[in-house]
Formats: structure tokens, C-alpha cells, sequence
């Protein structure tokens, strides 16, 4: 009865997985129910032991170029691999809706519905980062011209739809088990995940940044006047969609908000900086 620990009773109130089909994609998504007969318990949860652990590995790499013949720059990779791994019985307190077990955040003791989408793969790390910097003395009054380059992977798009919820009328309970034996309710699954984590994420951001400075010397004292220019391309990659519930999609009067941008790259800028010295 030791919370945390594989074959903990919580974990085997639960049968499945079954299909759900979402009628306003077409998506299929595996949920669970409680077994036939089965009570489940209520409370609070105290204390409680879990059995997640993440893993990370990662290597970058640096090359760099001194300053000489008037120029210096350097450019870095780094590839990135974070998987988190929720085990059989793992005793999971993350979510305030979910008395212990699996924790789903259905609310159900132990529902295990859609954990296994998100146990052994990514979170929101970007597999890969690649940053530049060059500057150069150019030959013209005495300018001095920089640029930044920054290429990050997209974040990660968790991407659900609507699920078998209380709405939908789905036992929780077996398919085919007779009612008396449904002593779970109804399931209450409003959303439920249909791949892993990290399948779809959002496109990569390549930003350029370039700059041109002059110093002015007054004596002793020295004033620096910069142009920067940020995106220099004006991308607009789009970076998060009002919903990720693909059931959203317009379809029979469902709202629109899956495919609703909601924020993008901010567009290319100007700025003008003075520093004086003294």
C-alpha cells in the first residue's frame, strides 16, 4: 500500500487503454476507465513518494576567432536531448486536482489517461541553439560594425482534443460492462492528449542582429553613437496559437482558436544609442 511503488493499488484501478474518436477531427486518442465493480477512494494526500526522474544530455561546441586583421567573431551549437519518465505506480502530487497515483489532472485517483505521451519524452528544451557574433573594424571613419546571429528550435506545440468528458455521456467503466457495474460515474476527461511530447513544435527562430557604432573623441571625454537594426530579415515566425486543442477548428461550430495566431517575432527595429564618457 506504499505510495510510489509499482503495483501500488491506485495504478490497478484502472483498465484500458480504449479509443475515443474525436468527432470533429477524426483523431483518436486512447483513455482509461476504472475496472468494473471498482470503488475508487477519496481524500487528501499527505505525503507522498514519487518515482518520476528526468534525464538530460547535451553537448555544445565553441569556435572562436581573436581579434585580428580588424576582425574577431565566434559561433557556438548546442544540441540538447531532457526526457521526464513517470514509471508504473509513480505516486505524481504536481497536479491540484489529482489525490495521487498516475495524476493526469483529471481529477481521478490514479487516472493514468495521457501519461504516457509525456513519460520519456521532451518538454519544452529546444533540441538545438546556435549563436554567432562577428565584429569588424570597417576602413570608413573609423566605424565599428557587429552582428548577432541566433537560431533556436521552435518550441514544443502540446497539442490535445476535446475528450470522452461527462458531456459525451461515457461511462467510467469498461465498454460493454453491464450498468450495474459502472460505479465509476462518467468520465471526465475534458481534454486528452493523442501524441508524444515534442512531435509538433512550433518553427525554428532565426534572428539576425546588426549594429554600426562611431566613436566621437572630445579630448578626454568620448561620445559613442550607435545604429542598431534587430531582425534584421523581419520574420514573423509564429511562436504560440490561441488554443492547442486541435478541436477547435471551426468545425460544426466549434470555435476557431486552433489555428488563431495569437503572438509572432516581434517585427524589425531601429534604435539609436548615445554614451558619453568622461
Amino acid at each position: 500500500m506504499q505510495p510510489g511503488q509499482p503495483g501500488l493499488p491506485v495504478s490497478n484501478l484502472w483498465v484500458g487503454p480504449f479509443t475515443y474518436t474525436d468527432p470533429a477531427t477524426g483523431i483518436s486518442a486512447p483513455y482509461f476507465t476504472a475496472c468494473a465493480g471498482c470503488v475508487l477512494p477519496t481524500g487528501n494526500t499527505i505525503a507522498a513518494t514519487s518515482l518520476q526522474f528526468q534525464t538530460y544530455n547535451g553537448v555544445s561546441v565553441t569556435l572562436t576567432k581573436r581579434l585580428s586583421n580588424r576582425w574577431q567573431g565566434n559561433i557556438s551549437y548546442t544540441w540538447n536531448d531532457y526526457r521526464q519518465f513517470t514509471p508504473a505506480g509513480t505516486f505524481n502530487t504536481a497536479s491540484t486536482n489529482n489525490s495521487g497515483g498516475f495524476g493526469n489532472g483529471s481529477g481521478l485517483i490514479g487516472d493514468p489517461t495521457g501519461v504516457a505521451f509525456g513519460s520519456g519524452f521532451t518538454n519544452n528544451t529546444p533540441r538545438y541553439t546556435v549563436k554567432g557574433f562577428a565584429s569588424v573594424e570597417l576602413p570608413w571613419y573609423g566605424l565599428l560594425a557587429a552582428t548577432n546571429w541566433n537560431l533556436n528550435d521552435g518550441n514544443v506545440r502540446t497539442e490535445s482534443i476535446n475528450g470522452p468528458n461527462g458531456g459525451s455521456a461515457i461511462p467510467n467503466c469498461p465498454p460493454g460492462t453491464a450498468a450495474a457495474l459502472c460505479t465509476g460515474g462518467s468520465i471526465s476527461d475534458s481534454t486528452v492528449n493523442f501524441n508524444n511530447a515534442g512531435t509538433n513544435r512550433f518553427a525554428a527562430i532565426n534572428l539576425i542582429d546588426v549594429s554600426v557604432s562611431k566613436n566621437l573623441d572630445f579630448g578626454r571625454q568620448k561620445l559613442t553613437v550607435t545604429l542598431n537594426c534587430f531582425n534584421l530579415l523581419n520574420i514573423n515566425t509564429v511562436t504560440r496559437f490561441n488554443s492547442n486543442n486541435a478541436s477547435n477548428n471551426g468545425v460544426a461550430n466549434a470555435p476557431t482558436t486552433f489555428l488563431a495566431i495569437q503572438t509572432i517575432v516581434p517585427p524589425r527595429v531601429f534604435r539609436i544609442d548615445l554614451r558619453y564618457a568622461f
